[in-house]
């Protein structure tokens, strides 16, 4: 039996890009190894490189039984759309979906989607294993299945891994990555009632990291834990189990800032700490946690601070002063994510020498622009301001040739190329855009320059280029190729 395990690329237009290993695919790559007549192929696609066209490729010619996706809300549309594209070329292929969909798990999702003919819900090593093992479907805790008359099927779902420990490393083998990637734990310690979180031997871990770097040669490494520093003196531990190893290598963890003290910043610095990113909620001692990142600081340990709040529509003034005092501290990298009535907004801000540089967008309805005096605008001052800076710098400049690079959503470039023909009628507009998104600015009356030909950019006179960067407008300074990479 081949079976085929991944994680699929997405179009230019929409790219979801993971930061973490994937090590459930990875345990359950080694764990189908371990099985009989199966032959596994685990393939990373944005990971590992690859356009949607060449991944399809790249399952058509292992030619697998079983393709099994990791998912998530944040792709399945793009998902379902690659899924039924593998489906007609594959139509005796089973595909299994997984991951952290929720949706999926409602009965009418396979009723909507027959193209789809399993659905794994939460921690699936086991359940994938099951059902390789044939093991019958009304017996797999945790499977979405038709019956026998086309009926959907939902079993009780599956409990958690208890002993984590007993998984067999993941299979790293099929994955290319510029670090090691470990877990010491599972799941969230401040996730009471499912009581997800569990702890691994410092011991095991230990050996693996050991072991690991031997075999592929690793420079350095990273703990994948939600929450690294949970448990002192299991930290603490770890720290002289790695140290006892020889292990003088930079590696970087998640953490809660209020959960970590001096003592476990110097012995982790010790075992050669580098990078921290804390994760900060609305519910913190202010004061305990600047102090912990001027601590991290000043042991020359890179912050990198991830802050998520829920909250139901406005932001309350305690908000603004965490965001206040959180944004003076020396950071390195700085993430809001914040949920307003289940609206999931983000903003990544990276500190430098001379300004904070816009790195990551907005979703949905409501618009934030973050910068260091002001953290939100509305979308109507957004435009405001936008045309009061263009009449500030360029009323009186004779403007002819303007370029526009598209690095947003499609209706916030369409905004900006309104302003900039209403503000220069007599202007020619050139915008950079990707192919798949040529047909909604075809009607404009502006140049159209795909990224394929950015050569043409490169020796054209343009006495102004722009960068729509989400609802930011930010002036090039004619550096283009800076620009275009990012």
């Amino acid at each position: 039996m081949r079976i085929f395990l991944g994680k699929i690329p997405h179009s230019n237009e929409f790219k979801f890009v993971g930061r973490h290993f994937f090590f459930s695919l990875a345990y359950c790559a080694s764990i189908l190894k371990q099985m009989k007549y199966t032959r596994v192929f685990l393939v990373g696609g944005e990971k590992e490189g690859f356009t949607p066209k060449e991944y399809s490729d790249v399952i058509q010619n292992f030619k697998p039984d079983i393709i099994v996706f990791e998912t998530s809300e944040a792709s399945i549309k793009f998902d379902l759309l690659f899924c039924s594209q593998i489906k007609q070329v594959f139509s005796k292929s089973l595909i299994v979906l997984c991951g952290s969909n929720s949706a999926m798990y409602n009965e009418k999702f396979l009723q909507k989607n027959q193209f789809i003919d399993f659905v794994m819900m939460g921690e699936y090593e086991y359940i994938l294993r099951d059902l390789i093992a044939g093991v019958d479907f009304e017996l797999i805790d945790g499977l979405i299945y038709r019956g026998e008359y086309g009926e959907i099927i939902k079993n009780n779902r599956k409990n958690i891994i208890k002993n984590i420990d007993n998984l067999p490393w993941p299979a790293r083998e099929f994955l290319i990555t510029e670090k090691l990637h470990l877990l010491a734990s599972r799941g969230s310690p401040f996730k009471f009632i499912d009581k997800s979180y569990r702890a691994r031997d410092s011991k095991l871990v230990a050996d693996e990291l050991e072991i690991m770097l031997q075999q592929y040669g690793y420079d350095s490494y990273c703990f994948d834990d939600e929450i690294f520093n949970f448990g002192k003196y299991r930290v603490l531990a770890l720290c002289e189990e790695i140290k006892k190893r020889n292990i003088k290598l930079p590696f970087s963890i998640n953490a809660k800032p209020e959960l970590m003290d001096f003592e476990m910043l110097r012995s982790l610095k010790d075992t050669g700490l580098s990078d921290v990113k804390y994760n900060i909620d609305g519910n913190i001692n202010l004061d305990q946690v600047l102090d912990i990142i001027r601590i991290t600081k000043e042991l020359e340990i890179n912050v990198y601070i991830d802050f998520s709040i829920e909250i139901p529509n406005e932001i309350p003034e305690k908000v603004y002063d965490i965001i206040y005092h959180v944004s003076e501290t020396a950071f390195d990298f700085l993430e809001f994510n914040i949920f307003i009535n289940g609206s999931k907004e983000t903003r990544a801000v990276k500190n430098d020498e001379s300004n904070v540089e816009i790195l990551a967008g907005f979703y949905r309805r409501k618009r934030f622009i973050w910068d260091k005096n002001n953290f939100i605008k509305t979308e109507r001052q957004f435009v405001e301001n936008l045309k009061k800076e263009l009449m500030d710098k360029y009323a009186f400049q004779s403007i002819k040739n303007i370029l526009v690079i598209h690095d947003s959503f499609i209706e916030y470039t369409d905004k900006v190329i309104n302003i900039l023909n209403d503000f220069f009628p007599m202007a020619a507009v050139t915008l950079l855009i990707h192919q798949n998104i040529v047909e909604h600015f075809e009607h404009k009356n502006i140049n159209i320059l795909e990224y394929n030909n950015v050569e043409d950019l490169i020796y054209g006179c343009y006495d102004l280029k722009f960068s729509v960067n989400n609802n930011k407008l930010e002036l090039l300074n004619g550096v283009l190729n800076e620009a275009i990479k990012n």
